[in-house]
């Protein structure tokens, strides 16, 4: 008998602590747990007198009426609530002493307790007699019939002891045993089939939750594929199978097959070889949480390759559990391959660059040392002679300034702006004849160091030298530098013939000249622009000089990175 009562409250525990959600049904199921510890002690050994042993069915009474009220009425747990837990115990302590002291008949000690019992599982049941929204559609009435059932059989104890005492009967009359034992009989039903129909109705309120969670993860999906259906971007949606359970039109145009090709399928079947193990990495990333882009290369139906940029999450159930994941991806096929493409134009100008510095150093290097020859026998020379190889000497000695440029870091080319256009400005007067440069500069730019720019000088330097060529002999360049906001503005004019209306509006266009080539002001835009400036032509009228405004920023912190290659 006592294995299976063992058994039986074993088994209801296990049930109540596994499936008890919420508050009031965790009150529950301390509750009775608790109960069951001492109640069923004092019915299983029924004693008529007070002894330490009947302290643990007072207590276990008193603490099970208290956390059954509080789940009545849905009171969390709290400082106030650990509060009557206290007093419970401490009144049950108060009452076994007054009864074992003074041997008090034992039915009239539990009295209290009783009575807290009854009050507190009627309460519980009225809860379920009128269910409330968190236990509506659940058939709890059938719970309440027994929490009626237990908390009436703690009522019969104190009536039929009136009973007795009004009659004049005592308590050890021969009838008083056996109603007892009915009585004892009743609670101990009440008792059991509260417990197991608590544990119903947890399970009851689990599965409803369940489908509840699922019906509301089914819209929820079913929204999210209604939204995803229409994006421009190719969508899917996988299981931990790695095959997909969706598809979006745009996917499935770019890979060529229609949903029934795709679905059911394993992603795998569809990535190039080499980019499988990829995928699997990937996939054991998103599963755990890590959202970062990454690209895959496909096979489409046609046998063609493209390249998707994925970005995927991981998609869970109403439990949490992750399923699967659901990404999108964005074809950069193009863009990869001209990616690709620029990048080696950009290795291809750097092995081009370095020849030219290598092969033309060296052989202006010989032009140099030929100069200096021919200036040490000057003194057989004409004036013009001498002129022209000065303006040579100085030009050979410009263009290998240029060439280290390309080696130079941006602290070794560091100096401020005035300086470099007055040396700029003596360099052209003695390599053009008649030519003549200005510079004028305002005090507020006198120690002005500007933003980053290795190529800077040949700006200037081109824009010389097209004033000579179209301006002919004789011709006069004016800088006027002055500060602008955060920067410097630079207006450099000459008083040659201007530019021709037909080429004003694609003057920095690649190509476009008057007289063939067409590269210097494009290239001169694409090295203001790369350390972000800006060059223009002023309006002008035609016949009188052309007048180009630059504008640079001023050096900052966010100037220091390394300067972006060109290429043209």
């Amino acid at each position: 008998m006592y294995e299976a009562v063992a058994a039986f409250l074993i088994l209801v525990s296990g049930g109540l602590i596994k499936y008890a959600t919420g508050t009031r049904f965790r009150h529950w199921a301390f509750g009775w747990m608790v109960y069951s510890i001492g109640g069923v002690t004092s019915i299983l050994l029924p004693s008529e007198s007070v002894g330490f042993l009947e302290l643990l069915p007072i207590l276990s009474t008193f603490i099970a009426a208290v956390a059954i009220y509080h789940g009545a009425i849905r009171e969390s747990f709290s400082k106030e609530m650990y509060y009557s837990y206290f007093i419970a115990i401490f009144s049950s302590i108060i009452i076994w002493g007054i009864g074992f002291i003074f041997q008090i008949y034992i039915d009239i000690v539990f009295l209290p307790s009783n009575i807290a019992a009854a009050f507190a599982m009627l309460s519980a049941a009225w809860t379920l007699w009128k269910p409330e929204p968190d236990l509506a559609g659940l058939q709890s009435w059938f719970v309440a019939i027994f929490f009626t059932l237990w908390g009436l059989s703690f009522l019969f104890y104190p009536s039929l002891m009136i009973a007795y005492v009004l009659s004049g009967l005592t308590f050890s009359h021969p009838s008083y045993l056996p109603l007892v034992g009915i009585l004892a009989v009743v609670e101990v039903t009440g008792f059991i089939c509260t417990g197991a129909s608590l544990v119903t109705l947890f399970i009851r309120k689990v599965n409803r939750t369940r489908e509840i969670s699922e019906e509301r993860l089914r819209t929820s999906e079913q929204r999210y594929r209604e939204l995803i259906e229409f994006l421009p971007v190719g969508a899917a949606i996988d299981n931990l199978n790695e095959e997909f359970t969706f598809v979006n039109p745009a996917l499935e145009k770019i890979l060529g097959y229609d949903e029934s090709e795709l679905v059911s399928k394993r992603i795998p079947e569809f990535l190039e070889k080499s980019q499988i193990e990829h995928y699997y990495n990937q996939t054991l990333l998103t599963r755990d949480g890590e959202t970062t882009p990454y690209d895959l290369v496909f096979q489409r139906k046609d046998g063609a390759s493209r390249i998707l940029r994925v970005t995927a999450v991981p998609n869970r159930n109403y439990e949490g559990q992750v399923v699967g994941s659901i990404a999108v991806a964005t074809d950069v096929t193009e863009q990869t391959i001209l990616q690709r493409e620029r990048l080696q134009q950009q290795r291809d100008l750097e092995i081009y660059a370095s020849l030219l510095r290598h092969d033309l150093g060296h052989d202006l290097q010989i032009v140099l040392s030929n100069l200096e020859i021919l200036q040490m026998l000057s003194d057989n020379l004409n004036e013009d002679a001498i002129e022209n190889i000065d303006g040579a000497f100085v030009a050979s000695e410009r263009m290998i300034h240029l060439i280290k440029a390309f080696s130079q870091s941006e602290a070794q080319r560091a100096e401020t702006i005035v300086p470099m256009l007055q040396r700029l400005a003596k360099e052209a007067e003695a390599t053009f004849r008649n030519l003549s440069v200005k510079v004028n500069a305002s005090d507020e730019t006198l120690d002005v160091n500007i933003s980053k720019g290795r190529f800077l000088p040949a700006v200037f330097e081109n824009l010389f030298r097209n004033a000579v060529h179209y301006a002919g002999e004789n011709t006069t360049i004016q800088i006027d530098i002055s500060r602008f906001d955060d920067g410097i503005e630079i207006m450099v004019s000459d008083d040659g013939p201007g530019i021709a209306r037909e080429i004003e509006e694609k003057l920095f266009q690649r190509g476009v000249s008057t007289s063939g080539g067409g590269l210097g002001l494009y290239l001169s835009r694409r090295i203001i622009e790369s350390i972000d400036g800006t060059i223009d032509l002023l309006g002008h009228e035609e016949g009188k000089g052309a007048v180009f405004r630059i504008r640079l920023p001023l050096q900052s912190s966010s100037n220091l990175a390394s300067e972006p290659a060109l290429t043209s």
